[in-house]
């Protein structure tokens, strides 16, 4: 793990529109990774002026994993923000979620790190194989 990386869990790619609420007002976001402890999101800007939000901000959090058919609520708090040009990019670590939720997320986490796993050991299998032969 890199120093620079604060999270407690292994992060998986995603890349998911969902919702972020901001002091109630609802912003298209696209994830970029996920992990049991939180998400990374990038918004469009709040403004032309805007600035970066103050960690521990809390914004509410509305997503639907992919092939799991079911809306998941969470509250997060952006542990750090970074504002180039246009777009802002936020850590948000979970704060609340209802418990299934909380399941759903760490499972889906695992299945796509042992999904990830399999395919580079698939890979070295046949590198293997194929400088054996």
């Amino acid at each position: 793990m890199e120093p620079s990386d604060r999270r407690v869990g292994f992060r998986v790619d995603l890349d998911l529109f969902l919702t972020q609420f901001i002091r109630d007002r609802p912003f298209r976001v696209l994830s970029s990774n996920l992990s049991e402890t939180g998400v990374y999101l990038h918004r469009v800007a709040l403004g032309p002026d805007a600035s970066a939000l103050p960690a521990g901000t809390v914004v509410g959090l509305e997503l639907e994993l992919p092939g799991t058919g079911e809306t998941i609520w969470a509250r997060g708090e952006v542990r750090r923000e970074r504002v180039a040009r246009s777009v802002c990019g936020s850590g948000v670590r979970f704060a609340e979620m209802p418990r299934v939720h909380a399941r759903m997320v760490r499972d889906f986490c695992h299945e796509q790190r042992r999904g990830h796993l399999a395919a580079l050991l698939g890979r070295i299998r046949q590198r293997h194989v194929s400088s054996a032969a």
